[in-house]
């Protein structure tokens, strides 16, 4: 039998990989093209209801410019995009529901956008990259330890004889446009895959942390044997590339010197002449490289901490007790949902008090009528020695208290009925008792409620008022005039 077979089976399983899936599908352009529309290298995350939104404008844009796109809203694209692991659906830590590019779906955009450009792979410098590699490699692997030494002595002769070339003056070789175009296509193919690997991991992350809940609430294996899978599992990590390359991140974080180098380096080359044939959105994504892997890094600390959460809420809320009565319960409500269906059709009702009914219990009363309860409170007890006292007191407390209106009502009425007169006028003629800063107040309270005063604003009138305790106080308020009492032999 040929390979052919064989060969066959691992394209199917290749293509059957959500990376490709997304890439020849039905309307794989337009997909591609809503999701590089919607995310960026800065927008790494976008709340659902915003994304339904946005997947919604770019439809109609596209269909306006005579493009053929599904026939379904915002939503039901991102639903199925989620379920084709093209979409990847997360909560942040206010609890806002966000959606992410899963690392099959960033795959695919690097490499749509490594054809896009377009640019040769093949020259003289991938040739010498290619060679550097291997003898790079041979040195770090080689198990002869003479042959290490000679590589090693072979590279530093090189170094020493090209800088010994150049501190003596020697020329300094031209660099052409391509071999800078070529190092900048080399770097930015690095620097885009860095947020798939970053992605990778933390998805893995996810699915140790699922299958620990998984493990934790099936009770197949016990707690410590679980505990000690996640830890194998997360050692484990190291080992593949993804993990190799967040490690690589987290010594890069932690290393000053080293941050401070890559972005001189940086800086350096995107100040070469030739760096000009970069376009902007390539500058800014070398620019972005310390950023890029400072918020992988995050994102993936991020998903370990969750996954240790998970293990710590288990342990310290665990209760194996309860677990095991509503285990037994549901179970038992399954063995008698079964013979119920067998006996039923698919769509019987069974009606179902959501609330139960009140029981009517006749009960003994344990507490019975006392009639000391209702009775009225034993008398204050007199504390004043001299009754007078009492009444200088009350009569004290009068004196501070608000206007007697009735008082005041008679005054006034006493004073129209001579004519007509003023607020001011009134006031004087009260007794002292009667002329307090409260009184002033009442004057104007019965002339404003009773009857028709007018107030002249073009001329004011003096109150000086007296307090009980022989204090005086002088109130200017404009002149209000009170209308005479019509009496029986004026009446018109």
């Amino acid at each position: 039998m040929s390979d052919v077979v064989g060969q066959y089976a691992r394209v199917e399983a290749a293509y059957a990989q959500p990376t490709l899936t997304l890439l020849h599908g039905s309307h794989a352009p337009v997909t591609v093209a809503l999701l590089r529309a919607c995310f960026s290298r800065e927008t790494t995350t976008i709340e659902t209801a915003r994304m339904h939104q946005l997947v919604d404008n770019h439809l109609v844009d596209l269909r306006n410019d005579g493009h053929t796109v599904p026939d379904r809203t915002g939503r039901e694209l991102c639903q199925k995009w989620v379920k084709d692991n093209w979409l990847g659906r997360d909560q942040n830590d206010d609890g806002t529901q966000v959606y992410a590019l899963t690392s099959h779906a960033q795959s695919a955009l690097n490499l749509v956008d490594s054809l896009e450009h377009g640019r040769p792979t093949l020259s003289k410098h991938r040739i010498t990259t290619i060679l550097d590699t291997v003898r790079n490699f041979n040195a770090e692997v080689n198990p002869s330890r003479q042959a290490r030494v000679n590589i090693l002595g072979a590279r530093i002769s090189e170094l020493v004889a090209e800088r010994d070339r150049l501190e003596q003056g020697g020329e300094i070789e031209p660099v052409s446009v391509d071999r800078v175009v070529e190092g900048f296509t080399e770097l930015l193919r690095l620097v885009n895959a860095l947020p798939s690997d970053f992605q990778r991991v933390t998805e893995q992350f996810e699915r140790i942390r699922q299958q620990i809940l998984d493990d934790f609430r099936s009770e197949a294996r016990p707690p410590g044997e679980v505990i000690d899978s996640y830890l194998e599992r997360a050692n484990a990590m190291g080992q593949t590339a993804e993990g190799k390359a967040f490690d690589g991140a987290f010594a890069l974080l932690g290393n000053d010197a080293l941050l401070l180098q890559l972005r001189q380096d940086l800086d350096a080359l995107l100040n070469h002449p030739h760096a000009e044939a970069l376009t902007a959105a390539e500058k800014r994504e070398l620019r972005s490289t310390v950023q890029v892997v400072r918020r992988g890094l995050d994102d993936v600390l991020t998903q370990w901490t969750r996954a240790s959460k998970a293990i710590k809420d288990y342990v310290t809320t665990h209760d194996v007790v309860r677990d095991r009565q509503l285990d037994q319960t549901l179970r038992q409500l399954d063995r008698e949902f079964g013979p119920w269906l067998a006996r039923t059709g698919v769509r019987t009702r069974v009606p179902i008090q959501l609330l139960p009914e009140t029981l009517d219990i006749d009960y003994l009363p344990r507490r019975f009528h006392d009639p000391a309860s209702a009775a009225p409170p034993p008398p204050l007890a007199e504390t004043a020695e001299d009754p007078a006292a009492v009444g200088d007191h009350i009569a004290d407390l009068i004196a501070w208290g608000g206007p007697s209106i009735a008082a005041l009502t008679e005054a006034v009425d006493d004073a129209r009925a001579n004519g007509s007169t003023t607020v001011g006028d009134v006031f004087t003629t009260l007794e002292v008792g009667m002329r307090r800063p409260a009184d002033v107040l009442g004057l104007f309270h019965v002339a404003d409620a009773t009857l028709d005063a007018t107030a002249d604003h073009t001329q004011i009138e003096e109150f000086e008022a007296i307090r009980p305790d022989g204090t005086s106080r002088v109130f200017v308020t404009a002149r209000t005039t009170l209308p005479a009492t019509m009496t029986p032999e004026h009446t018109p």
